[in-house]
């Protein structure tokens, strides 16, 4: 398994769907399984204290996050993918990312804490959140659409 070339998974090459099930993922050395399994795990061995050999702990990174992100980024044609191990990080990064002026568009159904991550500590940034959406997410997009 050490020894197989690693698939690129090109869009070129391969359709979304044999994508979505396979890049990212390479074969699990102890097992053959092709199937990244879901780790549970929440500290990982170290070479010595504080000598990570790849992670850490499981809310930093893992082997199944880091397969779920890899995938992604295949599926968007990026370099790279991001995960968050809970909703209010990934509404604390992307208010981050924003600035004034921006606009962002959430599901209406996310939790209480990005709720009021959105609609409050955003809106005093000058960052406008917009989550009533209905099923018509393109109308709520506009020039400022972060």
């Amino acid at each position: 398994m050490a020894d197989e070339k690693s698939v690129t998974w090109a869009k070129d090459d391969f359709g979304f769907e044999t994508r979505a099930i396979q890049a990212g993922k390479e074969p699990v050395p102890m097992t053959g399984a092709v199937v990244t399994p879901l780790f549970l795990t929440s500290t990982f061995a170290q070479a010595a204290p504080g000598e990570h050999i790849v992670w850490a702990y499981s809310r930093t990174g893992n082997p199944t996050r880091c397969a779920f992100e890899a995938c992604v980024a295949n599926l968007e044609s990026a370099r790279f993918g991001f995960a968050f191990d809970s909703d209010c990080l990934g509404a604390t990064v992307s208010g981050h990312l924003t600035g004034q002026g921006d606009h962002v568009v959430a599901c209406d159904d996310m939790s209480g804490g990005t709720s009021r991550s959105y609609g409050q500590m955003f809106r005093e940034q000058g960052i406008e959140s917009q989550a009533d959406l209905s099923d018509d997410l393109i109308s709520a997009l506009d020039a400022r659409t972060a």
